[in-house]
């Protein structure tokens, strides 16, 4: 695989008023420049083949605009960069219900 790939959990969810939002907890991998980086238990997204490299924030950003202090549909976007300047994104929707 040449370029960026993402995978999260869902691409819709729905919180409360006030509930915490962590984007990361909903990305399940990257890839990135042919090398696969997993979410283990620690959170981190770790490479497959080498559980001591983690994906580095050069190759990776999250725009997180949503504020679950306000009622609202947010949407946000995860970005994956891979070397030669490709770039990959996915978008989760997240509905802040009052």
């Amino acid at each position: 695989l040449v370029g960026s790939e993402m995978c999260i959990e869902t691409d819709l969810i729905h919180l409360d008023l006030q509930q915490p939002f962590d984007p990361q907890a909903y990305l399940e991998s990257v890839s990135v420049d042919q090398m696969l980086y997993e979410k283990r238990e620690d959170g981190a997204l770790h490479a497959a083949s080498d559980e001591e490299e983690l994906l580095g924030e050069n190759q990776f950003s999250i725009d997180n605009p949503v504020d679950t202090g306000s009622a609202g549909v947010y949407e946000v976007t995860y970005t994956a960069t891979a070397e030669e300047g490709q770039t990959s994104s996915v978008r989760l929707i997240v509905c802040v219900n009052e």
